[in-house]
This record gives structure tokens, C-alpha cells and sequence, in this order.
């Protein structure tokens, strides 16, 4: 006896599984914007790639590859926090070096006069609060300088 031909079950199309692009994608901008983080030219951009692999590892985490996604939003909040850290110890260091340089001229200062830069007679003496507001803007304080000639 011959058995009866069956009809094939009907494929289903299914929606091709993007989660797992996604999820790398993610991994990958977190391994980017981690290592591009410490280059300071660098970092404002690989925050920038880092921000938008968490959206994209958020997204995938609603997907099959959970680990894969939480690995890269991880990776890309590790990022971010690296680059932020690394753009304040620069401004911190910027801010230091000023202050060095202000109080070697304000040691500069006391030594000439004791409170005033000297200045050839007719042009007014400069007080240390004045030389230290100049200072602030980035203006030259010298011997001979006329405070008018520095704004």
C-alpha cells in the first residue's frame, strides 16, 4: 500500500533578526568610543559614536541577543563616563597651569615693590588686585607698561 502524498507545511516568513546587527553595532561603538576616549582631539567624537551605540544597544535589547546588547550599552556608558573624566582632568590640569603662572608673577610682584609693579615716572603704578585681573584676561603685565596699553 502506498501512503497518501501530504501537502508541505506552508513556510512562514519571518522578519530577519536585526536585534543581532544592533547589538553588535552597539559592542563595537562602546570598543570605539573606549579606546578613542583618551585622545582628546578625539573623544568629543567617539562620545558622540558611543552615545548612539547605547541607543542602538537599548533597541537591541528588546531583540535576541540580550547579553550581546547589554555588553554593548555597557561598553558605550563605560565610554561616555571615560570621556568625561578625561575632558575634566584637562580643563583641571588648564586651570592649574594658570594658577602656577599666577602666583610666580604675583611672587614677581611683591619682589619689585612689595604690592605694585614699577613704572617709570609718569605712568601710573599697577596694584597686584589690577595685575591679577589682567592676568585673568590673558593681558602682558610688565615693568614699563601702561595699564591702558594692556586692555
Amino acid at each position: 500500500m502506498s501512503q497518501p502524498h501530504l501537502a508541505p507545511y506552508p513556510r512562514v516568513h519571518t522578519a530577519p533578526d536585526t536585534s543581532r546587527a544592533l547589538a553588535w553595532s552597539a559592542l563595537i561603538l562602546g570598543i570605539v568610543g573606549t579606546i578613542g576616549s583618551p585622545i582628546f582631539f578625539l573623544n568629543t567624537v567617539t562620545a558622540v559614536a558611543a552615545g548612539v551605540g547605547v541607543i542602538l544597544g537599548v533597541i537591541a535589547l528588546l531583540g535576541t541577543r540580550r547579553a550581546l546588547a547589554g555588553t554593548g550599552c555597557v561598553a558605550c556608558i563605560g565610554a561616555i563616563v571615560f570621556t568625561v573624566l578625561v575632558r575634566q582632568v584637562a580643563i583641571d590640569e588648564s586651570g592649574r597651569g594658570n594658577e602656577e603662572f599666577g602666583s610666580q608673577t604675583e611672587h614677581i610682584i611683591e619682589e619689585r615693590g612689595g604690592g605694585s609693579l614699577g613704572a617709570p615716572t609718569g605712568v601710573p603704578l599697577l596694584g597686584v588686585e589690577a595685575a591679577r585681573q589682567l592676568l585673568k584676561r590673558g593681558a602682558h603685565v610688565g615693568p614699563g607698561v601702561a595699564p591702558e596699553a594692556q586692555t
